[in-house]
């Protein structure tokens, strides 16, 4: 029986075998997804559902932040001290030649 569905579908012409297909796509799309609802009622989760990862992950990256700034602002002290001392000197250094 098989063998003579595709034997006549051999037969079609590409526009009908192409709408078909289609169809067929359509067709078990919709089959999937009416069994995954229907498992999904069957099957529910219970569970009470939290945010707790959502509110951990936000604090934990808050903290990571904190200690990283925390870390960074030493270094970052000394940088613009020098930056600013050598703003400084090239500042003094210039008066100093325009005189």
């Amino acid at each position: 029986m098989l063998t003579k569905i595709l034997k006549t579908i051999q037969r079609w012409p590409i526009e009908k075998k192409k709408f078909f297909a289609i169809l067929l796509a359509i067709f078990f799309t919709i089959l999937i997804l009416l069994l995954n609802f229907c498992i999904n009622s069957i099957w529910e989760d219970k569970s009470p559902k939290t945010n707790y990862l959502q509110e951990n992950a936000f604090s934990s990256m808050k903290e990571s932040f904190s200690r990283l700034f925390d870390e960074a602002r030493p270094a970052l002290d000394r940088a613009i001290s020098s930056t600013t001392e050598i703003i400084d000197q090239i500042s003094s250094t210039t008066s100093s030649i325009t005189r």
